[in-house]
């Protein structure tokens, strides 16, 4: 119940931190874009399953999946790679679309080296 009761607390700074959207970034600029508005149509473009992927985790950690979304895009770009250049990986470096840390894989449970094998619906529901 305590959980239930932090996600209902959380709820109403989750729905401020999506409506407090940045400025959408200039073409040559150097700040990050940000997904637009309409989420769900930008992250089908990169992946149509994503956007179900990205809907099915908010649903089993309770966040909603916007936030989720604008975080993932954020960190990776949905990128599945992100986080390994040609082949290598730094374990100072965060992997995958969620960009985890090798202590936060280890603490779920998940192998590194698995992870950079894993393919976007696990990375996603890590």
């Amino acid at each position: 119940m305590r959980v239930k009761a932090q996600r209902e607390e959380r709820s109403s700074q989750w729905d401020y931190m999506i409506r407090q959207l940045p400025p959408l970034a200039l073409p040559g600029s150097k700040r990050q874009e940000v997904l637009p508005p309409d989420w769900r149509q930008a992250v089908r473009k990169i992946d149509p399953r994503y956007v179900d992927l990205t809907e099915a985790a908010a649903k089993k950690y309770g966040v909603p999946p916007e936030l989720l979304a604008r975080l993932f895009y954020k960190e990776s770009k949905y990128e599945k790679n992100a986080g390994v250049k040609n082949g290598e990986h730094n374990d100072s470096v965060p992997l995958g679309i969620p960009q985890m840390y090798k202590a936060a894989l280890k603490d779920v449970g998940i192998d590194r080296k698995t992870f950079l094998k894993a393919d976007a619906a696990t990375q996603i529901n890590a």
